[in-house]
């Protein structure tokens, strides 16, 4: 039996226009480190990523003269992130825990993000002119296919130091910005989503009338 609800909510159009505020060199949004399970592992060990952490913001907090945030979740603790202490210790960066990821990205004009674990903020981060530094995921690696056209827009490593030393290339402008927007159209946000979600709506109101029908 076919039974369901449609409603009118959220938006099928991405916005990313230029940012006219201040410019960051960098942003890091730091992934929670607790320990995640649903019908097994998914997602790599704390204590592994808590190593990609601590080695980044050294990298992030050695470069000379840049503007760097570090954004980990909102109300991050010590309890849910391990990195936190290091992160007190890092003079050279900022931090922000009372600010969506996503906020920032509309109130800043982003040059590089550097991120250890592909998770939402990657994904947020596409349609925006920022070139992205991301770490595979030993866990949930990419498929050959996706993995290929991600790598048009996104720079992936397998460590730290040759993304640090990738990122220093990248500031210093001796590395042309990716920006295919394949992935980004294929994946998170198809062409015409405002015409296919209304195709989809009456092809399900359809299918509903014609079972109903079927029932009488």
């Amino acid at each position: 039996r076919f039974e369901g609800t449609l409603h009118p909510l959220g938006c099928a159009k991405i916005t990313a226009a230029p940012c006219k505020g201040r410019t960051l060199d960098v942003i890091f949004p730091l992934t929670i480190t607790s320990s995640i399970f649903w019908g097994g592992l998914i997602r790599e060990r704390p204590d592994l990523i808590t190593a990609k952490q601590v080695g980044l913001l050294g990298i992030l907090n050695a470069l000379p003269g840049a503007r760097v945030l570090v954004k980990p979740f909102m109300s991050s603790t010590r309890d849910t992130l391990a990195a936190l202490p290091v992160l007190e210790q890092c003079r050279g960066l900022r931090m922000s825990l009372d600010m969506p990821f996503s906020k920032v990205m509309e109130h800043f004009r982003v040059r590089s993000m550097v991120i250890e674990h592909m998770s939402t903020a990657l994904y947020e981060a596409l349609p925006y002119d920022t070139e992205i530094f991301a770490l595979t995921d030993s866990v949930r690696p990419l498929e050959p296919v996706s993995l290929a056209l991600l790598q048009k827009r996104v720079r992936i490593y397998d460590d730290v130091e040759t993304l640090g030393a990738e990122l220093r290339e990248f500031l210093a402008g001796r590395l042309e910005p990716r920006r295919d927007q394949g992935f980004l159209e294929h994946f998170v946000h198809k062409p015409r989503a405002r015409e296919n979600i209304a195709d989809l709506a009456r092809r399900l109101a359809a299918a509903g009338a014609a079972q109903q029908g079927a029932s009488a």
